[in-house]
Parts: C-alpha cells; structure tokens; sequence
C-alpha cells in the first residue's frame, strides 16, 4: 500500500532543516502547506511510498512551492515527467517565487493561490493511486 511521505524545508539563514513526515494525514499535510511563506518555508513534497519499504524515494510525488500568495504545483510521475498546471487565467507575465530557498520567476499561468493548491495537494494525498490532474502539461521529462 502507498503512504504519504511529508518532506518539508525549513530554511534558517543559508541552511535547511528538511524535516519528514511518515505516512503524514492530510491534516498534517495541509498545515505543512498553509505554513509556506517564502522565507522559512517553501516547499512541501509529498512522495507516495510502500509502506514496508525501507526507501525514502517516492514513485510519483506532488511538490507545493513558493508562497504565501501564489504557489506552483509540480506533479512527478513514476518515469520522472514533472508535470505543472496551466491554469490559463492570470493573463502574461510572470510571477517570482522562492522554492527551495531560491526565487525563480515563473509563468503566471503556471501559479495559483492558496486554495487550489491545497484542492490539489488533498487530491493527490487521499488517492491511493493518483495520477495526471486534467489539464496539465509536462514540463520536463
């Protein structure tokens, strides 16, 4: 069976403290979301994994980045595509994001806010075998 493995950063100064979850319940998980503010804290991988497995690596995982008003999703399948959403509603330009302790400016149409994300991130956790959200497009792969 998979579970949630919650790996969150925690950044102090030029160091992260990443701190992890096992079989992490949405509760936790979503928490770990609602407390990203691109300083601190920004990023939150949620890897599913065996249950009786001695591996940390995931087969497919969702990362949630940046905050606190936008976020990017990426989903990574078990053949390592990474996969973002096009949402297609904030227009051009683009929208600079800290995500593993790094800004980079991302594609506005690939961000989105607190609430989709989280929609997101509980669809990928509570499935026992998720896949591709609709509308998504691979980024890398």
């Amino acid at each position: 069976m998979l579970v949630n493995l919650l790996i969150v950063d925690h950044w102090v100064g030029i160091s992260n403290d990443l701190q992890y979850a096992y079989a992490a319940t949405w509760d936790v998980i979503e928490a770990a979301i609602r407390r990203l503010d691109g300083r601190e804290h920004t990023e939150v991988s949620i890897e599913k994994i065996e249950e009786d497995s001695d591996e940390n690596e995931g087969e497919i995982s969702l990362s949630v980045g940046g905050g606190p008003g936008w976020f990017l999703v990426i989903f990574r399948s078990k053949d390592g595509s990474e996969f973002v959403p096009d949402t297609g509603n904030h227009g051009g330009g683009t929208c600079e994001l800290v995500i593993g302790g790094q800004g980079v400016d991302f594609p506005k149409n690939m961000t989105m806010h607190l609430e989709s994300a989280l929609k997101v991130a509980r669809d990928f956790a509570v499935q026992s075998a998720p896949v591709v959200p609709a509308g998504w497009v691979i980024c890398r792969g």
